[in-house]
């Protein structure tokens, strides 16, 4: 009798649709924690984002903010220290939905402002921001402040 070398078709395709099986069943889970990943991505780019604006406001006693344009995210200070224009570029334009697929909606203004301080001047409220990715969703809370609550 003779030795048998490598597989046969039926074992090769069995392995196949295990491996098939396998794939399926693991995709949603996989896509689910990209979003999720995503999601706290964008998250942590505003978050730095608004760090830099206050920082910039307190370190120079002008009055920053932080632009949200849709899902496009800016930093700027007024008045501009030198130079045309109204303000400096802070931190240069982040689009969250071309980057992440994130959208981005706030419970008050387009703007979180902060004057030379360091406080909020968005009103004695707190400011949310939600994020959006699918059905995955994450917010932050600044409050009057101007510190980051949540």
């Amino acid at each position: 009798m003779r030795q048998r070398r490598g597989f046969t078709l039926i074992e090769t395709l069995v392995a196949v649709v295990v491996i098939g099986l396998l794939c399926l069943i693991g995709f949603p889970r996989l896509t689910n924690a990209m979003m999720k990943n995503n999601v706290r991505s964008a998250r942590t780019v505003v978050l730095t984002m608004y760090s830099r604006a206050r920082s910039a406001a307190m370190e120079t006693g002008r009055t920053a903010t932080l632009h949200f344009t849709g899902a496009t995210a800016v930093v700027t200070a007024a008045p501009r220290l030198s130079g045309a224009g109204t303000c400096d570029t802070i931190v240069p334009p982040v689009n969250l939905t071309t980057q992440y697929g994130v959208t981005v909606a706030s419970s008050g203004s387009s703007d979180l402002v902060v004057d030379g301080r360091g406080f909020s001047t968005n009103g004695a409220g707190a400011t949310k921001i939600f994020l959006t990715h699918g059905s995955v969703k994450d917010s932050m809370v600044i409050s009057g402040f101007g510190m980051v609550v949540k």
